[in-house]
């Protein structure tokens, strides 16, 4: 005996050793990935990921994540961080929640999906600490939400936010060269929106702090500088602060700064110069700035100094570049439009529950309205958990029903099955249920059994034949053939219509998806599960999204597990959908 509790008190003391070495090494390398993300990613991949528990290999990928981002290698898939914003969300005693959302900001602006980033950047604000200790992550949050306003011009919305990170900066004693790109991003911000006054107040800042800069990121700025003047009427000044800039400018500035130099040129009179740079810029790949080139060149300034034949050659390649530049703005809107919509949308949520805490703030002080609310909330649930049950029972009903009518067949070729027919087959309530009070978990146990009745079918039998035979249906089957996704100018008619249709065939269809995964569907598995309905395979899927078929089925997974509570997504889940 006493070998034993010799033997048990040596394990526990080494598992527990080992667990304080591997939490100190994982908390040097999260301090590496600011100041060395080389390092941090080289000493990560020296760790045998195959001996962590769940808890070391999830802060394991969140360094994986962080210290690939810090390094500036671009992410391109989403799958990982999923995982693990998912696993945060269950463990938010560990404080990493909020990082996690920050991360997943990241990795979906990387990927191009800007209204989820904003999403991300935007719950991560929420769950942040208000506390000293996070008040630089706060501000790096606040700082990268400005910045992604500011790229979908929603310059307003921006500034609120870059000021706030600018306050914290000013907390903090921060003084660091960060200050000078936040100020040069509300300089944008006001003069997209026409304060040209407080647009010169931020770049006239920017200067002061922007003597530790390289070269080329000083010339940046004098560009903002340059471009302010202009319109303050001082186009003398703006001319000779841009006059030395085309030569130090780095690669992303050059098309900026020509297109500036080649217009501040030819109003001086400098018409030698203006053509070059003009010429130069049309020759950028670049629509925005290209087109200013060619807009200098036809102008009436330069319209005689240019030789004619150069001018007639020139017209196609302007058509070119105007109708390249609508084409990509066109794609543009649409983001916009729809970050603009979330961005509303979360506006109203916090302000909404700002409300509410200042009524439960009052409430709190009168213990007798307290104990009635409560009362009231019990009553509620109790109300709620009943009609939450009977809702599964018509959801399941409806299934039943569906998978019924799929195992039926035509008597002959001729025979057709309307969608009144497809949707009034039915088994009553006490073939389904003995228990009006069972649990959750037993009902979904029931519908997991009766859909294994249709395992022998083929997916595509069971799709119905309204859907098969639906123009919309017709256009994504001819995406999949041509290996086209959907474009995001295109994502929200399409997906509009494409719900429309399904709920016409199987009306509640989303409903009963919420009852079954508890509410915590997102709008990417919406999506994916009306594909599904649809008998959409996941490589299909995969080229609709246009994402990597391994991303699919990270979705898939999750969606199983919401609804089944295993992370197995196979035939069975198809079934689930399509019966729906």
């Amino acid at each position: 005996m006493r070998f034993i509790r010799f033997f048990v008190i040596f394990l526990a003391v080494a598992l527990f050793a080992c667990s304080r070495e591997r939490n100190e090494k994982f908390g040097e390398i999260d301090a590496l990935c600011d100041s060395n993300p080389r390092l941090a990613m080289s000493m990560l991949d020296s760790i045998d990921y195959a001996i962590l528990s769940s808890a070391d290999r999830h802060r394991y990928d969140l360094l994986d994540i962080k210290s690939r981002d810090k390094a500036y290698v671009r992410h391109t898939s989403d799958s990982l961080i999923l995982d693990v914003i998912d696993y945060y969300r269950s463990h938010q005693k560990s404080g990493l929640y909020p990082e996690a959302l920050y991360y997943g900001g990241r990795v979906y602006s990387d990927i191009g999906d800007l209204p989820t980033a904003l999403t991300y950047f935007q719950k991560a604000i929420d769950v942040i600490p208000d506390d000293r200790d996070n008040l630089k992550f706060k501000r790096n949050v606040l700082n990268q939400t400005g910045r992604l306003l500011h790229s979908l011009r929603l310059d307003s919305a921006a500034i609120e936010y870059l000021e706030m990170s600018l306050i914290i900066d000013d907390l903090l004693k921060d003084n660091d060269y960060r200050i000078v790109f936040t100020h040069k991003l509300l300089c944008n911000s006001y003069r997209n929106i026409g304060d040209i006054k407080q647009a010169r107040s931020h770049i006239d800042s920017a200067v002061t702090y922007f003597y530790n800069l390289s070269s080329a990121h000083r010339a940046n700025i004098l560009i903002d500088l340059a471009d302010i003047l202009v319109r303050e009427g001082k186009s003398d000044s703006a001319l000779l602060i841009i006059r030395p800039l085309p030569h130090i400018v780095d690669s992303l500035t050059f098309s900026e700064c020509l297109a500036l130099a080649s217009e501040l040129y030819r109003d001086a009179g400098v018409l030698d110069t203006a053509y070059l740079y003009a010429r130069k810029l049309t020759q950028l790949k670049d629509p925005k700035n290209k087109r200013i080139g060619y807009k200098v060149i036809f102008s009436d300034k330069l319209r005689d100094y240019v030789p004619k034949d150069t001018l007639i050659a020139l017209v196609s390649e302007y058509k070119n570049t105007i109708e390249e530049y609508i084409d990509r703005h066109k794609g543009e809107n649409a983001i916009i439009q729809n970050t603009r919509y979330n961005y509303k949308v979360h506006d109203r949520e916090r302000i909404k529950a700002e409300k509410k805490l200042y009524v439960y703030a009052i409430i709190a002080s009168i213990a007798i309205i307290i104990s009635l609310i409560l009362l009231t909330i019990l009553l509620y649930r109790k109300f709620r958990k009943a009609e939450t049950e009977a809702d599964i029972v018509t959801a399941i009903n409806i299934m039943k029903g569906s998978a019924e009518i799929a195992n039926e067949q035509p008597k002959n070729c001729e025979d057709e099955i309307s969608v009144e027919d497809y949707q009034s087959k039915t088994h009553s309530e006490d073939d389904i249920i003995k228990n009006d009070h069972e649990k959750l978990a037993d009902i979904k146990k029931r519908i997991m059994d009766g859909i294994r009745t249709s395992d022998n079918k083929d997916i595509d039998s069971l799709v119905n034949p309204v859907i098969l035979a639906s123009q919309i249906y017709r256009n994504l089957k001819e995406k999949t053939e041509s290996r086209n996704s959907i474009t995001n100018s295109e994502e929200l008619i399409v997906y509009k219509n494409l719900e429309d249709l399904i709920e016409s065939v199987s009306s509640g269809f989303s409903y009963r998806l919420r009852i079954l995964t508890e509410d915590r569907i997102t709008a990417c598995e919406q999506r994916m599960a009306m594909l599904m309905k649809c008998g959409f395979s996941p490589l299909q899927i995969s080229i609709l999204f246009g994402r990597e078929k391994n991303t699919i089925s990270t979705h898939r997974r999750n969606l199983a597990f919401k609804i089944t509570g295993l992370k197995k997504a196979d035939k069975t889940l198809d079934l689930i959908i399509i019966s729906l």
